[in-house]
């Protein structure tokens, strides 16, 4: 099950607790348990923001990637134009490309 972390904005009481996705905003729902307000709200964790919106293949593999394409595209029939194309995937871009 997933780690969610929670947040009272009244007092800035933080926590974390263990739920299913389902249940993830049930504690949303419940009093601090430092103040007693019914402020308290899901923190997005900053591990999601880690990943590298720049990551290509030719960038995890140090060039190697383009190298193996470049080595393939000359022994290949030119029918496999993606490999070409697969130079500049980028599999880690958060949002709209």
């Amino acid at each position: 099950m997933p780690i969610y972390d929670y947040t009272c904005h009244k007092c800035g009481h933080t926590y974390e607790d263990m739920n299913s996705i389902v249940a993830r905003d049930i504690p949303c729902g419940l009093p601090c348990v430092e103040c007693g307000e019914l402020a308290v709200k899901r923190d997005i964790p900053l591990t999601t923001m880690g990943a590298d919106a720049t990551l290509n293949a030719d960038k995890a593999t140090g060039g190697r990637w383009s190298e193996l394409v470049d080595k393939m595209a000359k022994t290949t029939p030119k029918r496999y134009d993606a490999l070409e194309r697969s130079k500049s995937f980028n599999g880690g871009k958060l949002g709209p490309r």
